[in-house]
């Protein structure tokens, strides 16, 4: 009799303990976003005053001269190691294929005084930095971005034709870019990167790609998007996400909410190309030729890849079998395949 009463003792016990657990999953409060509390305003016009110029730091001539693309470089304060890197690799190439190519980092704000005055001098320097009036972290990378439409519309948008938001830890191979927009000769409507779809909100919050609480978003799926890491514009385009942009509360992945919330706002059509890569990936120098973007690079990486672009005996070993078999082979099944049939992307 004693050894029966044992285990139905623990199977109440456990019973007991499952009812707790789901009781507190159901009324758990999902914790909010850092510095997107639920009182905190997510109108972007409150941080984005798009009738007056905001910029702490802007050069003077910026974008003064017509460009056949602007690129932007999203960087924060203290990464000045890795701007001068770009600067001294893909970043210094200002005409490519006859085409007029211009190149600006956007900033944020920093409290730290010394790292200012350091940006400061940077500024007077180079005279390609931006600083615009918010604080540079993370989880505002949403005003950041769209900080960098406003600029495009105010200052470029008469003078140049495209537009290129990246990274500041992405390489980026110019010369193939300029010719995948010459060969498309998509001059309206054109928003291309690497498109995600299907993708679900992670609702834990401890995650870098946390989604908040439902009241930020309550849908079950993300809209289709681009990836942030990179991502191309024709030069109406970012007028048209401003403008909607105002309009749509904050959410503070910015991927998500300019290429997919805004986006589908307006009936845009998302251009997926292969060649921008957002994934991890083993070094390739061989491969890299045939890439735009290539994902999390440091300084270092970023020289050495620039490096052996310019390096005949590279350029040598490329031209070898095997390796042209396995670029001809990532290309056939990342870019040419899923252009032609979306093998791998079940978009709608």
């Amino acid at each position: 009799m004693k050894g029966r009463t044992i285990p139905k003792l623990f199977f109440v016990i456990w019973f007991i303990l499952f009812i707790i657990i789901l009781c507190l999953s159901m009324f758990s409060v999902d914790e909010d976003v850092p510095g997107w509390e639920y009182n905190i305003s997510r109108k972007l016009n409150d941080y984005i005053h798009n009738e007056v110029e905001t910029a702490s730091l802007i050069p003077s001539d910026f974008c003064d001269n017509p460009s056949f693309l602007v690129i932007i470089c999203i960087s924060s304060p203290q990464d000045f190691e890795v701007r001068q890197t770009i600067r001294k690799t893909w970043g210094k190439e200002k005409v490519v294929k006859g085409h007029n190519v211009s190149l600006y980092f956007l900033l944020g704000q920093t409290t730290d005084l010394d790292l200012q005055k350091n940006i400061t001098e940077e500024y007077l320097q180079f005279r390609d930095v931006v600083q615009e009036q918010f604080h540079d972290k993370y989880n505002n990378l949403t005003i950041k971005s769209t900080m960098m439409l406003k600029l495009f519309t105010w200052k470029c948008q008469n003078s140049s034709s495209y537009l290129l938001k990246i990274d500041d830890d992405m390489y980026l191979n110019i010369p193939k870019l300029i010719n995948e927009l010459l060969t498309k000769n998509q001059t309206e409507n054109l928003l291309m990167g690497s498109v995600i779809c299907n993708s679900k909100p992670i609702r834990t919050s401890k995650d870098k790609w946390y989604a908040g609480p439902s009241y930020m978003f309550p849908n079950n799926t993300y809209p289709t998007y681009i990836s942030g890491t990179s991502y191309c514009m024709s030069g109406d385009v970012a007028q048209k996400l401003l403008k909607v942009a105002l309009a749509t509360p904050i959410f503070h992945l910015e991927d998500v909410y300019l290429t997919g919330i805004c986006a589908k706002k307006i009936g845009l059509k998302l251009t997926h190309n292969g060649r921008f890569t957002y994934h991890e990936m083993k070094p390739n120098y061989c491969l890299y030729k045939q890439l735009i973007t290539v994902h999390n690079q440091d300084p270092n990486s970023i020289q050495k890849i620039y490096n052996s672009s310019h390096d005949v005996e590279m350029d040598k070993r490329c031209q070898r079998e095997e390796n042209m078999f396995f670029v001809r082979k990532w290309l056939m099944e990342n870019v040419i395949l899923v252009s032609k049939n979306r093998r791998r992307r079940h978009c709608p």
